[in-house]
């Protein structure tokens, strides 16, 4: 085989995950070096969170500027067992875990870095407004907070998690 037939699949698979368009779609490279698009649709089942560790608690940082879907250090945002397990551990209800940790539930935003830790968005596709998330998570992975929102339960009402508990507040999910 030569360099050039899994160079050219895999480039084909990052302009793919560049051109996404906020989450729409995610690429991926099997080992082959095959690049594929898969479409990510709400109902789409959530991510594994059985993925390899990055090793390393400050590679949190990595993900800042990149989509959850983008992969550093081996592991996307969403899969990363620092984020997860800080994520879970503050979410207690396994439908808003279901929609947090799914990177193909819907649109997300770029990661940022707000006020010292990490800002990540998302929300379900053709309904932003209406039903949307952010996960806030420390750079070392070892607490987070997640706001989750569905107009059509909570009315203007966002659900604030953290330490397994959750706590209804009027201000809405922050998506920057």
């Amino acid at each position: 085989m030569t360099a050039a037939r899994h160079v050219i699949p895999f480039a084909a698979a990052l302009l793919c995950a560049a051109c996404s368009g906020g989450g729409n779609h995610a690429a991926t490279v099997d080992a082959n070096g095959t690049a594929e698009a898969a479409e990510n649709m709400a109902g789409a089942a959530p991510a594994d969170t059985t993925a390899p560790a990055t090793g390393d608690a400050a590679a949190l940082a990595g993900y800042v500027g990149k989509y959850p879907f983008d992969e550093v250090g081996g592991a996307t945002f969403l899969a990363n067992p620092l984020v997860t397990g800080a994520v879970t551990a503050a979410v207690g209800d396994k439908a808003v875990l279901d929609w947090v940790l799914n990177p193909g539930a819907g649109p997300s935003g770029p990661i940022i870095l707000k006020d010292g830790r990490l800002l990540s968005t998302g929300c379900q596709a053709h309904n932003c407004g209406d039903h949307r998330w952010t996960i806030l998570i420390d750079p070392a992975g070892t607490a987070a907070q997640v706001c989750y929102h569905d107009a059509e339960t909570m009315g203007e009402a966002g659900q604030w998690y953290s330490g397994g508990k959750r706590e209804a507040r009027t201000d809405l999910c922050p998506q920057e």
